[in-house]
């Protein structure tokens, strides 16, 4: 996508968005972003909307984090308010950054108390892809944690790709186990769409993806077996199973490299 695919996306969410203020309806929302936005502005910027929120905007700014906190104790005071959440999760989202360790704590805290709730998608995968796209090493016995037991979840692919990137060798014999694994849906998403994404396997693709990284040859049979998944695995479309197969040739390359 170049420059010119994104300002028209942006001009076109743009005119929808100012429409969807001018609706009596969404006045709560759209209230509860404007005193986001003022708080973030007094810090130096210029958000107006949600398209806004982008971490490249913040460039890992800690002084963020604390109204970070402010509007996630909102959002959880709301009992996780429908009208609040999309804002949250993009703000949440806006902490992914490399420099921004010193949120990884609060937000591995915080991921898990999500799961455990079974709250909606939008900010569990925000939680997730925020922690995966920090990587920081000094928790990578939390991300194995996050990966089993009662955290194991769709979601947990985020976590099994990270310890595929950051080379972590002694969760060889677990990311093997994950192969075979498939979630339930979960958070808020109905049987459907669930599916449809293909959250199922997202957690063995990104375990047979962390295998080829971690160059596991104690892995390379069940990667093999991967490769002919049609007669192995119920998958629920033929995406999956192409992406399976690419991701597995991909990992038996890097292995025998």
């Amino acid at each position: 996508m170049d420059k010119r695919d994104i300002e028209f996306i942006a001009e076109t969410e743009w005119k929808s968005y100012l429409k969807r203020r001018k609706d009596p309806k969404n006045k709560k929302g759209y209230d509860f972003d404007d005193k986001l936005y003022s708080d973030l502005n007094q810090l130096g910027y210029n958000i107006q909307w949600g398209f806004n929120l982008q971490p490249t905007v913040f460039n890992g700014d800690e002084r963020i984090f604390s109204i970070v906190k402010k509007y996630v104790s909102i959002l959880e005071k709301s009992n996780y308010d429908r009208e609040y959440m999309g804002t949250v999760s993009l703000l949440v989202h806006c902490l992914a950054h490399k420099k921004a360790t010193y949120a990884t704590e609060w937000l591995i805290e915080k991921y898990k108390e999500a799961v455990k709730k079974d709250v909606f998608f939008e900010l569990v995968n925000s939680y997730a892809g925020t922690i995966a796209t920090i990587r920081d090493r000094r928790y990578v016995n939390e991300y194995i944690g996050l990966c089993q037991g009662e955290y194991l979840c769709s979601y947990s692919s985020y976590f099994v790709e990270l310890l595929g990137k950051l080379k972590v060798t002694e969760a060889e014999d677990l990311l093997i186990s994950l192969i075979d694994y498939r979630a339930k849906p979960q958070f808020q998403k109905n049987d459907e769409f669930f599916y449809s994404l293909g959250s199922d396997i997202w957690v063995s693709i990104c375990a047979v993806e962390a295998l080829g990284r971690i160059k596991s040859k104690k892995a390379l049979p069940l990667i093999e077996k991967c490769l002919n998944i049609e007669n192995l695995y119920d998958y629920k479309n033929k995406t999956d199973k192409t992406l399976m197969r690419n991701t597995a040739k991909k990992a038996i390359e890097r292995i025998n490299k």
